[in-house]
């Protein structure tokens, strides 16, 4: 049976959709895959979601991939064309409001990576909802906001100010099952937990992480990308209250976990920039210099392959041996 024009496009459109999706999961070579292929599907098509939702996954992903050149030239091609566009050919819906929330988010995080902390800042608080009420899509872009605007209060040195805002987002998305399926819920669970070890309570921290990670443990999915994060921040928990067994014991097993990956993406190479970290800094504590040593040379190598060998990040691992 042959489809018509019109059946075409849809099909196109929800296949586009359905590769959009599951760009967040698996390996960084999937995810380059499959926005690849969204890319053809889209040629020459003017819709302004999937559009907007191509821009933003593209643009996610080459930032992963510490391409952040290319992460740039994704939204700022987004924003040519629809600053080129008629008005009649924009859906000023509710939807595209909330993807173009997203695609600010997106462009904040290259500025938090670049270091320009205020001026993400500012661009985060430009976007709002559209009317009193938000809708489903615009709630969860509203708490990815959030959570992004937590962190760069937590760069400041904000500590009180950041937690109180992200235990607030946690809070009200204890019941929102659209957000937690995001992969937005981890990050927040995550900076929340980190929060709580600034702030000088690592078992608080702990609780709230063992929380999400034994159902994890139970289906075998602690070593997603999101699981390892987490992981990372409990074992931040155990080195704060110097329980240093179990924290190189978790340590060790993710970076072993990493090592064995295949196609490592930008935030795989920085969870392990974490793991030698905190490995080293475990090691100095218990006076084993020698492996200190070694820890932070790995730290090093890790910022040598992600390009970010020449900012303050090495320049601290460089004083620490």
């Amino acid at each position: 049976m042959c489809l018509g024009h019109g059946d075409q496009t849809s099909f196109r459109h929800e296949l586009a959709s359905t590769l959009l999706a599951v760009s967040r999961f698996s390996d960084a070579k999937w995810k380059v895959e499959a926005i690849s292929r969204t890319k053809k599907l889209l040629e020459n098509d003017r819709d302004p979601h999937l559009s907007s939702w191509l821009a933003y996954r593209d643009s996610s992903v080459m930032r992963m991939s510490g391409m952040p050149r290319e992460s740039e030239y994704a939204l700022q091609t987004f924003l040519r064309d629809v600053a080129l566009s008629s008005p009649e050919e924009l859906d000023i819906s509710r939807r595209f409001n909330a993807q173009r929330g997203e695609l600010i988010i997106s462009f904040c995080e290259n500025l938090i990576r670049q270091g320009e902390l205020n001026e993400a800042k500012a661009e985060l608080m430009e976007w709002m909802p559209l009317g009193r009420e938000a809708s489903t899509l615009e709630t969860i872009t509203l708490r990815a906001r959030d959570t992004t605007l937590g962190k760069i209060l937590r760069y400041q040195g904000l500590f009180r100010e950041a937690f109180g805002l992200l235990e607030g987002v946690l809070r009200d998305s204890l019941l929102d099952d659209y957000f937690e399926g995001t992969g937005w819920y981890h990050v927040l669970l995550s900076g929340v937990a980190d929060l709580y070890c600034e702030l000088g309570q690592p078992a608080d921290a702990e609780k709230l992480l063992q929380q999400e990670l034994n159902p994890m443990r139970e289906n075998r999915t602690q070593n997603s990308p999101t699981g390892r994060r987490l992981q990372v921040s409990l074992a931040e928990t155990y080195l704060q209250r110097s329980m240093y067994a179990e924290a190189a014991s978790l340590l060790t097993d993710l970076q072993r976990e990493l090592s064995s990956s295949g196609f490592p993406d930008y935030k795989a190479h920085v969870n392990s920039f974490h793991i030698w970290v905190s490995l080293a800094r475990i090691s100095h504590r218990k006076s084993e210099w020698v492996e200190a040593i070694s820890c932070w040379r790995h730290a090093l190598r890790v910022l040598d392959r992600i390009k970010l060998n020449a900012g303050f990040n090495a320049g601290l691992v460089r004083c620490s041996p």
